[in-house]
């Protein structure tokens, strides 16, 4: 059964209600270009050697109209994370959806992006025959955990599992307890998780996810259940600093109002505030929390930073980002609107200078108010391609532009943009580190990079 140590009961909670922050449309003309530094932090191209990582392709769009030749292929995500020393990870697991691949890998950089090496993650429990990774953390050691669903025969699977697994992919232990949804007993590993935390000091912890309101502190050297912590407020997704808070956004049903929820393990003190109703969308996608207790929040394309007193002090928006394979640059995506439709592009270079293009759309595609237009590619003849008018049953245009901005060429229907596009992966791929610094994962032709946003 759960268990609730006495220290972590009947904690007050502090509220307070803040004033309306900014909405991002209300800035983002005027912060555009001003508001973050971006740059690439590292590339690894695709490939099976043991510094390439493998390129797995999936089906797009995902509508359920399609025009005949409009389904194509684009490369699968890859899933981030940054450990507390400014370290970052990256797990290939796509393959696991398509395949049942028996191995994936986890690839490790440091806080520079030199590849340090990968971690083979094998499918290891005889009677399993699939697996998902719900998640995953790792230490200063070099140490992974995983958290795992194994799939099995009916009579003893769905099961959690959570394994701490070396460098080399050996393991060093493994708890595993089926999935339940009505209940929770972490000394069996029974109930419904999806997330692992961990803090500076390398204690590991696996908060529930249905029932929602606990968090178990792992012994990292056998597994074991060492202490755990009751939290009325706490729901996924959660976050943790190297101190050992845990965060996440809270939704008052009573007020119909999320909040920024705070809760010290060591002390049991807990602290929440009440966003306002602006706030209401910018918490529905959390992100990350920084050391000083910034929260990071993505909505759409839109990225901001709110300081634990509810106030938006930082936005920025980015729609894609294009890394050309040769030049070292960064070239940012965005939307504009005035004073005539256009694809706003920023071109982040390496020396630190930055310059700011616009494409204008001709008239007959600027005339569709909802069709989306983004910047997926530069050749090497430093020419800008943009895609956009995609929605169910139509295939979409490529625009494409000199240096100087002329358009020189419309496509209808679009070539395979495979070979040319670059994507910004979805919002919920996008993480935040201790420092504040935001990582963008782009899939492009040659391979998978990391673009750092810096906020000013």
């Amino acid at each position: 059964m759960l268990m609730y140590l006495n220290a972590c009961q009947d904690e007050a909670t502090e509220a307070t209600t803040q004033t309306r922050p900014p909405d991002p449309s209300e800035t983002r003309q005027t912060t555009m270009h001003t508001v973050s530094s971006y740059s690439l932090l590292l590339s690894i191209a695709w490939g099976t050697g043991p510094e390439e990582m493998p390129a797995v392709l999936e089906e797009y769009p995902p509508f359920s109209l399609v025009a005949e030749g409009q389904m194509r292929r684009v490369y699968a995500p890859v899933r981030l994370y940054v450990d507390p020393q400014g370290g970052l990870h990256a797990l290939a697991d796509a393959v696991l959806r398509q395949e049942g691949a028996a191995t994936v890998y986890l690839y490790h950089f440091d806080a520079g992006g030199t590849l340090r090496g990968r971690t083979p993650l094998a499918l290891d429990h005889p009677k399993a025959v699939a697996w998902r990774i719900q998640d995953y953390v790792v230490d200063a050691e070099g140490y992974s955990y995983v958290l795992e669903t194994l799939h099995g025969p009916p009579e003893a699977f769905p099961l959690n599992r959570v394994r701490k697994v070396r460098a080399d992919g050996a393991v060093e232990w493994a708890r595993a307890g089926l999935v339940t949804e009505d209940r929770v007993d972490f000394d069996t590993l029974e109930g419904s998780f999806s997330q692992l935390l961990i803090d500076g000091q390398g204690s590991v912890y696996l908060p529930t996810t249905e029932p929602a309101g606990a968090l178990a502190r792992l012994d990292p050297q056998t597994g074991a259940v060492a202490a755990v912590y009751a939290w009325d407020e706490g729901e996924d997704p959660f976050f943790m600093d190297a101190a050992g808070t845990a965060y996440c956004v809270a939704y008052l049903s009573e007020v119909n109002r999320r909040a920024l929820a705070a809760f010290d393990l060591q002390s049991g003190a807990k602290k929440t505030t009440v966003g306002d109703e602006a706030l209401y969308g910018w918490l529905t996608y959390p992100i990350g929390v920084d050391r000083a207790g910034h929260f990071y929040a993505s909505l759409h394309a839109d990225l901001a930073r709110i300081a634990f007193d509810g106030r938006v002090v930082w936005q920025d928006r980015v729609e894609n980002v294009v890394v050309p394979a040769s030049e070292g640059a960064v070239f940012v995506s965005r939307s504009q609107t005035e004073p005539d439709r256009a694809v706003a592009v920023a071109v982040y270079r390496p020396d630190g200078t930055v310059a700011a293009e616009s494409l204008a759309l001709p008239p007959a595609r600027a005339a569709a108010p909802d069709a989306a237009w983004r910047l997926i590619h530069v050749d090497d003849e430093n020419r800008r391609y943009v895609f956009g008018g995609e929605q169910p049953g139509q295939a979409g245009t490529l625009l494409i532009y000199s240096e100087a901005g002329d358009l020189v060429e419309e496509r209808t229907p679009p070539p395979d943009l495979l070979p040319l596009e670059s994507r910004l992966e979805n919002q919920l791929h996008w993480v935040a580190g201790a420092d504040g610094s935001i990582y963008l994962p782009v899939t492009t032709p040659s391979g998978f990079s990391v673009v750092r946003i810096v906020p000013r």
